[in-house]
C-alpha cells in the first residue's frame, strides 16, 4: 500500500512534466519556424483553388487550398483550416501569403482583402491598449499581497493553506477579469450598433463540460453548439460556429435564426439574441470582481486570525 501511496504522486508529476516538456517543445518550434519565416520568407500572390465542407465539431469553418508559386516559379499547395474568420471563400480569391522557400508549408496569410466591413459601414476601431495599463498594476498589487502574506505565514510558522486558497482564487479571477474587459470592448459594436439578418442552422451537437465542486465532487453540464450560414448585403457567405451555445435545447438543423452582426467586422455575430453578447462579458466581469475579493478576503482574515 506504501509503495501504491509513493508511486502515483511521481506517475502524476511524471505526466505533467511530460507533458508540459512536449508543449514546450511544441512551443519552441512553432516560435522558431515563425522567425525563419519572418526573417527569410517571400511575399507571393495566392489564389483559392479549391473550397470544402465544414465538418462540426472539428472543422466548424469551410477548409480552402490555396496555389502560389516560388520566386524561381515552383507551384506549391496548402490546405488551410481557418485564415477567413467564418467568411466562405470562392475559387480564384486571391490574397497575399509569406511562405519561407525553403519550407514552401510554412506559409501564414498576410492580407486577405475580404476581411472588410459590409459597405457603408466605418473601418473596425484600433482597440484602445486598456488592458495593458490595467493588468500590470492589479498583477503587481496581488503579487506583492500575497508575497506579504506568505513571507508573513512562514516567519512566524503559519500554514500556508489559507494563502494558497486565497491566492488561487485571486488568480483565477483575475483572469475572469482581463478576459471579460477584452470581450466586453470587443463586443461593443455588436451591443449598440448591430445589424440583422436572418441565417440558417447548418449543424448541431452536443457537448457536455465536467467541473469539479468546492466539495470535491463532480457535475456535468451539457451544452448544444452549432453552426449557423449566413449571407451578407455585399454578396460574402458567413459559415461559423454560433459563439454562444444553446443551454436547453438543441438547434434543428435547418432552422432558421435571427443573426445579429457588426457591421465593421462582420463575421463577428450572435444567433441567441441581443442579450446574449451582454450576458458573457457580465458573467465574466462578476467572477473576475468576486473570484479576487473573496480569494483575499480568505487569505487576510485566516492570517489575522492566526
Amino acid at each position: 500500500m506504501a509503495d501504491v501511496d509513493t508511486l502515483l504522486p511521481v506517475l502524476i508529476v511524471a505526466v505533467v512534466l511530460i507533458g508540459g516538456i512536449i508543449n514546450v517543445v511544441r512551443s519552441v518550434r512553432k516560435r522558431m519556424r515563425r522567425n525563419k519565416r519572418a526573417q527569410d520568407g517571400v511575399q507571393s500572390e495566392a489564389e483559392v483553388v479549391a473550397v470544402g465542407e465544414p465538418s462540426p465539431p472539428e472543422q466548424t469553418e469551410a477548409p480552402f487550398t490555396l496555389r502560389y508559386f516560388s520566386p524561381d516559379g515552383r507551384q506549391y499547395e496548402r490546405d488551410f483550416t481557418r485564415g477567413f474568420r467564418g467568411i466562405v471563400p470562392v475559387p480564384g480569391w486571391r490574397v497575399r501569403v509569406l511562405f519561407d522557400p525553403e519550407d514552401p508549408g510554412n506559409i501564414e496569410i498576410t492580407d486577405n482583402p475580404y476581411l472588410h466591413p459590409i459597405p457603408g459601414a466605418s473601418p473596425p476601431q484600433a482597440p484602445r491598449p486598456v488592458l495593458r495599463y490595467i493588468a500590470p498594476p492589479v498583477s503587481a498589487l496581488a503579487i506583492a499581497l500575497y508575497a506579504y502574506l506568505s513571507f508573513s505565514a512562514f516567519s512566524s510558522g503559519g500554514t500556508l493553506l489559507p494563502v494558497a486558497v486565497g491566492g488561487l482564487f485571486t488568480l483565477v479571477g483575475l483572469v475572469f477579469l482581463f478576459i471579460g474587459i477584452g470581450v466586453w470592448r470587443s463586443q461593443r459594436r455588436l451591443r449598440e450598433e448591430p445589424a440583422h439578418t436572418t441565417g440558417t442552422v447548418t449543424h448541431s451537437w452536443q457537448e457536455t463540460r465536467r467541473r469539479r465542486d468546492s466539495d470535491g465532487g463532480t457535475t456535468y453540464r451539457t451544452f448544444y453548439p452549432y453552426t449557423v450560414h449566413y449571407v451578407l448585403p455585399d454578396g460574402r457567405h458567413v459559415h461559423k460556429r454560433s459563439p454562444s451555445s444553446s443551454g436547453q435545447r438543441v438547434r434543428a438543423v435547418g432552422e432558421r435564426t435571427q443573426v445579429l452582426y457588426d457591421p465593421s467586422d462582420p463575421t463577428s455575430f450572435d444567433a441567441e439574441g441581443s442579450s446574449a453578447s451582454t450576458v458573457l462579458p457580465l458573467v465574466l466581469l462578476g467572477f473576475g470582481i468576486v473570484f479576487p475579493l473573496l480569494g483575499s478576503t480568505i487569505a487576510v482574515v485566516s492570517r489575522l486570525a492566526s
